[in-house]
């Protein structure tokens, strides 16, 4: 299953395993400034929302019959 353009476009992600068994992921986000106090900027509420729901709907997906 191919991975959904705005999951392409969000990345690369790092990944980071923590203490209590979850996993951190975090994105770069190069579609969007980098965030700072003066300017603002970074990805916004409905795009973050949006990335997770992707992922989710991605990471859950059941591969089709025949694709390794």
């Amino acid at each position: 299953m191919r991975r959904p353009t705005f999951i392409r476009e969000s990345g690369p992600y790092k990944v980071v395993s923590c203490a209590d068994g979850t996993l951190s992921v975090k994105p770069t986000w190069p579609q969007f400034q980098p965030w700072n106090e003066e300017d603002g900027g970074g990805p916004g509420l409905f795009s973050r929302m949006a990335l997770a729901a992707n992922l989710q709907r991605w990471l859950n997906a059941t591969k089709p019959k025949g694709e390794r």
